[in-house]
Order: structure tokens, then sequence, then C-alpha cells
């Protein structure tokens, strides 16, 4: 069984800026199921408000953050 860590609370890299959609994890999360974004304390919805593939975090149409917004993540990797 693979070593599992953990990471908690990370801000994605991206621009907030209201128009701006991608972001990036700094790792890939494993499973993707594993992550958790919240933005502005409220957890979103994977496939509703944002996809994840790799790194990247995407946040669809009519989700995009607003500048001002505080995106946090938290996820599994395996290590």
């Amino acid at each position: 069984m693979p070593n599992v860590g953990f990471i908690d609370a990370e801000t994605p890299t991206g621009t907030l800026d209201g128009v701006n959609g991608a972001f990036a994890l700094s790792h890939v999360a494993s499973p993707p199921s594993s992550v958790a974004v919240y933005r502005n304390g409220v957890r979103l919805s994977s496939g509703t408000d944002y996809t994840i593939t790799g790194s990247a975090l995407n946040f669809l149409s009519g989700q995009t953050p607003q500048q001002g917004d505080i995106l946090l993540c938290s996820y599994r990797i395996a290590q």
C-alpha cells in the first residue's frame, strides 16, 4: 500500500481577477476525488463548480472566482 500525504488549506496559484478560471495545485491529488475546494469558506462541488485534471484546477462557467475571494484546497497525495 502506498504512503499517503495530506495537503491542507493550500491556496492554489492563479490570478484572482473575476476573469481567470484556471488555477494550479502544488501537487497532483491522489485520488483526484480527494480534492476539497473552498471559496470564502464554502465547499464547492467537483463537476458542478470546478474540475481537476492532474494539478490543474479549472472553474466552470459562472463559477469563476472574483477578486477578493479566498480559495483554499485540501487533498491527498501519494508519496
